[in-house]
């Protein structure tokens, strides 16, 4: 293995996953190998990522193929085991898909039985928390109890190389499941196991949370706001960005408002409530003279933020835009992070949080800010009450 091409290979990837808040970490040989001698290991044949299988989507791979890495190969199922081998410039990484349980989280690996079906191995593991670290000049993310997840593969004996070392025999972790399968090299099969709607975290959060009928407090807040300004709110046309579930879509429109969804992670239709299940740069925003975004923002990548920013600014006239995000405040002192953290409603989610002064910054060249604030209790859930940001925008 060419360690240089493994290397710059593992800086491309760690940058699409971040880009699209694809939750990842070094893992296997390639966390052994880079913590315990800070560099890969001399004979390994590939480098190793794991991903939790809850935020990956179909713009990760379509993504990866842009980058020009190849699918050589794939495994099991996207509901359990699924192992995808991709490789580019003769170099191959293996990316096992994480499935996280309540006490085991663990991924699965394959070996070969007949040259037609490979033996399913789970190597589970405790929990663990992730952060970053630095090798060759480059930030990844890794397990932060590194060591102690090394030992739970590897042993107490971790620290020395092991010629003899054995995929399924050695790691103290390894669960053979008797469960088979066969590989496939097929383009055209993983292209049909991958026309999935959307495996991310906020299909999940609904299907898993199906209690989440009710309208949030924002949506009353924004109704009230409304009812001041309009004195027929069928005169409102209206767009819910990143309207999920519909339930403050459903608020809106049950109040006269003539409202429509979009949604690219959720595709949910009601007869009364025209949706697109598509990104909100590719729907024509001039018919909509009032914007509402609740926990989108801090959803998407800093970039396309921008865009829709100023697709708004250039395609509409005379519009008030509302817009509701978690805070970064009490998180990070940074202005703006990418982060990943365990809330209540589910897992480990990618949130893109930005602080009060540059969130200002980015909107007062484009803006008129009507209304600004930092607070808690505007988006209690369960045991969660971030700090939030309220901002009422005009044209």
């Amino acid at each position: 293995m060419n360690k240089v091409q493994a290397l710059n290979n593992l800086k491309e990837l760690d940058s699409i996953f971040r880009e699209l808040g694809v939750e990842y970490w070094l893992s296997n040989g390639t966390l052994l190998g880079l913590h315990r001698d800070n560099d890969l290991i001399s004979g390994d044949s590939n480098t190793d990522m794991s991903v939790n299988v809850k935020t990956i989507s179909k713009d990760m791979f379509q993504r990866i193929n842009e980058a020009n890495f190849s699918i050589v190969r794939f495994f099991g199922k996207l509901e359990d085991g699924f192992m995808v081998e991709i490789a580019k410039n003769d170099v191959k990484t293996n990316l096992f898909f994480f499935y996280k349980e309540k006490e085991k989280w663990y991924h699965s690996v394959y070996v070969d039985i007949d040259g037609i079906e490979s033996l399913k191995y789970d190597y589970v593991f405790e929990p663990f928390e992730l952060t970053e670290a630095t090798y060759h000049g480059s930030k990844f993310f890794i397990p932060a109890q590194t060591e102690g997840v090394l030992k739970q593969q590897y042993g107490a004996k971790w620290k020395i190389p092991d010629a003899n070392w054995s995929i399924t025999e050695s790691p103290n972790n390894a669960v053979k499941t008797n469960e088979r399968f066969k590989f496939s090299e097929s383009e055209n099969e993983f292209n049909s196991l991958m026309n999935f709607e959307n495996k991310s975290y906020w299909d999940e959060f609904y299907k898993s949370n199906k209690d989440l009928n009710k309208e949030s407090d924002f949506a009353r807040f924004v109704l009230s706001d409304l009812e001041k300004r309009y004195d027929d709110l069928g005169a409102i046309k209206m767009v819910d960005l990143g309207c999920g579930n519909l339930r403050d879509t459903k608020y809106f429109h049950n109040n006269g408002i003539n409202i429509e969804g979009v949604d690219l992670s959720y595709n949910l239709s009601d007869p009364l409530i025209k949706t697109y299940n598509d990104s909100v740069l590719n729907v024509d925003l001039q018919k909509y003279n009032v914007f509402y975004a609740r926990f989108f923002v801090h959803s998407i990548k800093e970039d396309i933020l921008d865009e829709l920013l100023n697709k708004i600014r250039s395609e509409s006239e005379d519009f008030i835009f509302y817009i509701e995000t978690r805070s970064s405040k009490n998180i990070t002192d940074d202005k703006k992070s990418i982060t990943f953290f365990k809330s209540s409603i589910g897992d480990k989610h990618y949130r893109y949080l930005y602080s009060k002064s540059y969130l200002e910054e980015k909107l007062k060249p484009l803006f008129n800010i009507e209304y600004l604030i930092e607070a808690k209790d505007l988006a209690i859930y369960k045991e969660e009450n971030p700090y939030c940001l309220r901002v009422i925008l005009k044209s």
